[in-house]
Order: structure tokens, then C-alpha cells, then sequence
């Protein structure tokens, strides 16, 4: 079974739908690997709104056509683990295309190793040449993304490597998503019979960060699409389901990823249906 039908990493704002910000499924092919395409409908004046960014456990290809300007960028962002805002360059008309990859799913299409990437931003070209060179200018002149996607996505298909993939990375992954992040590296090194240091540097490669820190970010996410989607949600039921040690574990766990408690969160979060 594919990891992405087991495991599906939400923003703060899954429930956003608008012309400046949308989000759209990728093909059949490319869905292993992409979480979505998001960005803005159609080039847009972009407002003085700022956006709560949460560890989602995506790494993001971002392209900005800033139609004022008329200059064109893309970036790479690696895994996060921290909260931050991102502010938008109000005044100025963009079009802003993004391909948001699984943490497994990046990998295959990167010509670079993956280490050192967590918490880091990167122009494109740095860790994908090749793609960005093809799709930026398809970014500047788009006018619409539905129509900007199937050209894109042909682009991402021709471009896959499995010499950039490790067939060890899903089940690795697996491991920690079938437990929801609640193990330790000590278990899975010895479930899978491969030793600590192995599985570390893996991750550094093809991931970015650590198996402790993935980990930890997949409970967060569960828990986060479960505050979200399960109408009959209880702290405590989550306690024991996640495996934290008590409610204020789990309480100071979430605002540390979040930067603000339960309530809070999810008030933000229905605020931008």
C-alpha cells in the first residue's frame, strides 16, 4: 500500500480555498510523491495577510511570478520543525505555483542529496536544476494553475530518478506512520535489522532531518488532523492513542509545534473556510 493512503500532512488552514491560495490533487502517478499543487488561482494582487506556517512534514518547491516587477523566483524548503509566519509582498500583483512533496517524495526528482535541508531555504536551482530551468518559465506565463499543472506534472514524470530513490525510506516511514510517530529509533532499527547509524544516515540523505524528529512531527500531524476531523474528539483518549505520558504533555507538544493551544488552533483554522 502507498504511504500517501496512510498518511496526509494538513496546513493550519486545510479548509482555504480562494484566488490567492488553493489547493490542488496531483495526478494518479504523481501522488506517491506530492502531497498537492498549491499556490494562487490566477496572478493576483497580493494583500497585507500573513499566513501561520506549521511543521507539515513537506518539503516545498515555490515559484513567484511578481507581474510588477516582472521578475521570476523559485525556492526549495526543506522539512520544518518550527512554526513561522509568512507574509505576502502586498502591492504587487504574483503568481505563486507550488509542488508540496511527501518527505519520502522529493528524493526522486532532486539531483542532490537531501542533508542538511531541515529548517533551510535554497534557490531551486540548487537541488533542482533541471526542473526549474523548465518550469520557470511556464511560471511567468501562466495565467491560470489548473491549466499550469498537467504541463508541469509531464515535466516532474520525465524528470523521476529512481537511481535518487532507497527502497529502505518507505518502509522506514511506514514503520513510524503505521505507529503514528509514537516509537523509538531502537525498536525500528530493530524491526527493520538495520543498525541506528544506518537508518540516521538515510534519513539525512534522502530526507533531511533526523528519524527522531520525523517521528515526532508525524504524532504531531495525527494528532492535529484528528483535533480537526474527529467530532467527537478527547484530550485524554488522545493521551493513551499517541502515546504521550499525560495531557500536559500532549498540550505542551502541540502549542510547541503550533504556537498556540488546541482551542486556538482550530478557531484560526475555521476562520479561513
Amino acid at each position: 500500500m502507498e504511504l500517501n493512503t496512510l498518511y496526509c500532512p494538513i496546513t493550519s488552514t486545510p479548509f482555504r480555498h480562494s484566488e490567492s491560495y488553493a489547493e490542488f490533487e496531483p495526478c494518479i502517478a504523481l501522488k506517491p510523491y506530492i502531497r498537492c499543487f498549491w499556490g494562487t488561482a490566477v496572478p493576483t494582487l497580493q494583500s497585507t495577510e500573513s499566513t501561520l506556517v506549521i511543521p507539515d512534514t513537506c518539503m516545498d518547491i515555490i515559484f513567484r511570478a511578481n507581474h510588477t516587477d516582472n521578475t521570476v523566483s523559485g525556492i526549495f524548503c526543506g522539512i520544518d520543525d518550527r512554526t513561522f509566519i509568512s507574509d505576502s509582498d502586498s502591492g504587487k500583483t504574483e503568481f505563486t505555483f507550488g509542488i508540496r512533496f511527501y518527505p519520502w517524495g522529493a528524493a526522486p526528482f532532486s539531483e542532490d542529496k537531501l542533508k542538511n535541508t531541515k529548517n533551510s531555504f535554497f534557490g531551486a536551482e540548487e537541488h533542482f536544476s533541471k526542473l526549474t530551468r523548465k518550469i520557470t518559465p511556464l511560471v511567468f506565463d501562466a495565467v491560470n494553475i489548473e491549466e499550469l499543472i498537467p504541463i508541469v506534472e509531464k515535466i516532474l514524470l520525465d524528470s523521476f530518478n529512481t537511481k535518487h530513490q532507497n527502497i529502505t525510506i518507505p518502509k522506514i516511514v511506514g514503520a513510524i506512520i503505521e505507529k503514528r510517530g509514537n516509537l523509538h529509533i531502537n525498536r525500528l532499527s530493530s524491526d527493520l535489522y538495520i543498525s541506528e547509524r544506518q537508518l540516521e544516515r538515510l534519513f539525512a540523505e534522502y530526507i533531511g532531518c533526523s528519524v527522531k524528529c520525523l517521528a515526532a512531527l508525524i504524532r504531531y500531524q495525527f494528532l492535529w488532523n484528528e483535533i480537526l476531523y474527529n467530532p467527537t474528539f478527547k484530550i485524554m483518549d488522545a493521551v493513551t492513542k499517541y502515546g504521550y505520558f499525560d495531557q500536559s504533555h500532549l498540550l505542551n507538544d502541540f502549542r510547541k509545534y503550533h504556537s498556540m493551544n488546541i482551542n486556538q488552533a482550530k478557531s484560526h483554522a475555521l476562520s479561513k473556510i
